[in-house]
C-alpha cells in the first residue's frame, strides 16, 4: 500500500534506517541516509539517535518533489542532486540539477513510497523494480528484484523512519 501521505510534498526531510536487530548487531542502523559530498554515493552517516540530525548535517536532508505518477524524488540542496538509483544496482546522486527542475525522462530519480509497517517506509524504484536499502558495511544500495507491494518482512535494511528536518 502506497502511504504518501506519511510525506508532505516540497518538505525537508531525512531518511533514517531503524533496526529491530539486538543492539550489538546495530552496526548500519539509527543512521541517515544521506549523498556523500567525498564521493557522491549515498550510504548511511555516522550513527545517531532517531530525531536528533545535528543541524550542520547537510549531506542528509532532503526535499520532497512531486515526481507525479504517485511518486517523489528526493532533492539533496547542498549538493543541488536528486537522489537515484543506477541500473548496476548502485545508489548516488544525480548530475547537478535544480529541484524544481526534474527532468521528465529522469526515471532512475523517482521513488514510490511504500508502508513498510511499524510507522517506517520503504523507497522503491519503479524504473529500476527494486527497493532502496543501507548495509550493515552503510553502503546504500539498491536490493534484490522485487515487486513495489512485496517487501519481504525478513528484510530490514529497506525500512526507514521519517523525520523532519
Amino acid at each position: 500500500m502506497c502511504t504518501r501521505s506519511i510525506l508532505l510534498e516540497y518538505t525537508t526531510l531525512a531518511f533514517q534506517l531503524m533496526s529491530n536487530r539486538p543492539k550489538r548487531r546495530r552496526s548500519a542502523h539509527n543512521r541517515f541516509l544521506r549523498i556523500n559530498g567525498a564521493n557522491n554515493r549515498a550510504d548511511g552517516s555516522a550513527p545517531c539517535g532517531a530525531h536528533q540530525l545535528p543541524p550542520d548535517w547537510a549531506w542528509e536532508r532532503f526535499l520532497v518533489v512531486d515526481a507525479g505518477n504517485g511518486q517523489i524524488a528526493l532533492h539533496n540542496r547542498s549538493h543541488n542532486r536528486f537522489l537515484r538509483g543506477t541500473d548496476t544496482g548502485d545508489v548516488d546522486g544525480s548530475s547537478p540539477c535544480d529541484a524544481f527542475a526534474l527532468p521528465r525522462e529522469w526515471a532512475w530519480e523517482r521513488w514510490s513510497v511504500v508502508d513498510a509497517g511499524n510507522g517506517q517506509i520503504a523507497l522503491y524504484n519503479r524504473a529500476l523494480g527494486k527497493f532502496l536499502r543501507i548495509k550493515d558495511n552503510i553502503d546504500a544500495d539498491l536490493g534484490s528484484p522485487c515487486g513495489e507491494f512485496n517487501l519481504p518482512r525478513d528484510w530490514p535494511w529497506e525500512r526507514f523512519t521519517v523525520t523532519r528536518a
